[in-house]
Formats: C-alpha cells, structure tokens, sequence
C-alpha cells in the first residue's frame, strides 16, 4: 500500500506515473480494475522506490521548456493553417486549370493576388477564392509566423525532456 511520504515525495520531485492501456475498449470499470492490479502488482516495488513495471515516468516540462513548447505548438498551427489555406487556393485552381496561366508559382505573393482578381471564376469559387487569398496575405498573419521563427540552435532535443 502507498504511504503519504512516497506520494508526498513523489510530488516533491515532480514525478507523474502514467498506466499504459492495452484494452481495445476503454470503460471506467476496465480503467478501475487495470489500475487497482497494477498498483497491487507493483507494490513491493513502489514501497522499495523501485521503478515499477508497466508504468512510464513523465517528468514534466519546467517553465522555461514549457513556453518554447507551447511556442513551437502555436507556430505549428499556424503554418498549418496557411498551408490549409494555400491548398484551398490551388485547389480551385487547378480545378479550374488555370495553373498554368498563373503569374508565379507562389500563391503568396501580390502579383498572384492582383491576377487572381482578374480571373474570371463561378460565384462560390470567386468567393472562396477571395476569402483564401485576403486570409493568406493578412499581413499580421505572415508577420506572427515569422516573428515565431526559432533561433536555429533549437532543436527538438532542446524543447524535450525525457
């Protein structure tokens, strides 16, 4: 049975136990039954601070690692959306083959914004097309994905704590 001072000093060092789940269908009573015979399989272990079996250690991120993560996350979605966003524009073009007749290559850019506004498109595409192109050249939008550029000593080894 676990005593007060090894949870107490578990919190102490910031250590979390995580149960890795083998059940195809997770219910409340399954969760209740693998977690009561894990802990009772492993109870010598933890009693004796040994690392228990089936059971990964997370240490959590401290505060420093936690905001370039939660960083990292935030420019991650927002490339992500641009991408979605760039997508949608050349689908429509190329639905529509009019890739070839493009400007440039890049959809980013003004010269691309000036002829897409020339094309003539039906009703719904015209409108999805303007929304697309007046998201991706929000210029607060482009500015905050390039303001959340790491540095390129960061790693991803830098940003995990194992």
């Amino acid at each position: 049975m676990l005593n007060e001072a090894s949870i107490a000093k578990s919190r102490r060092t910031e250590r979390t136990f995580l149960i890795q789940q083998s059940a195809p269908h997770k219910t409340e009573k399954r969760d209740a039954d693998a977690l009561g015979s894990l802990l009772w399989n492993n109870r010598k272990r933890l009693q004796g601070e040994q690392r228990p079996h089936d059971i990964r250690r997370i240490f959590p991120a401290d505060p420093a690692d936690a905001q370039v993560r939660q960083l990292v996350n935030f420019r991650h979605h927002l490339v992500k959306q641009r991408t979605r966003i760039i997508n949608k524009i050349k689908g429509i073009i190329n639905k529509h083959n009019l890739s070839h007749d493009a400007p440039t290559e890049n959809y980013a850019t003004q010269k691309f914004k000036q002829w897409i506004k020339t094309v003539l498109l039906p009703f719904v595409d015209r409108l999805e097309i303007n929304m697309n192109v007046e998201a991706c050249h929000r210029s607060l939008f482009d500015a905050t994905v390039r303001k959340l550029r790491l540095p390129l000593t960061f790693t991803a080894f830098q940003c995990t704590t194992i």
